[in-house]
This record gives C-alpha cells, sequence and structure tokens, in this order.
C-alpha cells in the first residue's frame, strides 16, 4: 500500500536513530502525522515525523544539558513554549 504501519513504524524508527522512543509517544507521534486517520504513515508523513522527532531531541538535550537528572528535565511554561516551537 506505500504507507507504513504502526507497527512498521516501531520498527523503522530504530533505523532512524529513534529506537528509545517508548511506543506510547510513537503512537501519539502517528496519530499527529496521520492527519487522514489511515492508521498508517505515508513515506512523506514518516519522514515529516522523523524530523519532527529529531527537532524535539535537539530541543531536549538543550535543557537537558543543564539538568541535574540525565534524562530529565523541568520546564516552566514559557521554555515549554520555546522548546516546542523548536519542534516546528
Amino acid at each position: 500500500t506505500g504507507r507504513l504501519s504502526k507497527s512498521g513504524v516501531l520498527r523503522a524508527l530504530p533505523h532512524a536513530g529513534f529506537g528509545h522512543v517508548d511506543e506510547g509517544a510513537v503512537k501519539s507521534a502517528c496519530q499527529a502525522f496521520d492527519p487522514d486517520r489511515t492508521n498508517g504513515l505515508s513515506l512523506d508523513q514518516y519522514i515529516a515525523m522523523t524530523l519532527f522527532l529529531l527537532a524535539a531531541k535537539r530541543a531536549f538535550d538543550a535543557f537537558a544539558a543543564s539538568s541535574a537528572t540525565p534524562g530529565r528535565i523541568t520546564l516552566d511554561f514559557n521554555q515549554f513554549v520555546y522548546a516546542a516551537s523548536k519542534t516546528r
């Protein structure tokens, strides 16, 4: 069909460097990048989602550099808005 199912996306993401993203987060991202609700992603949609994940990782890493707890960050609303804007 030329589309990746959610399970196909889960299998493909480690090859794109996102094997650490949990299944719930992937399902949520798939829904966000599947506007026609076909329960699968076209190549364009998959690429858009992986670019979003890359931008989200970069924004997260920028805040994580000053975090006392590895892999966790704390944001106030202004920081959240800033970080979210970097994912677009």
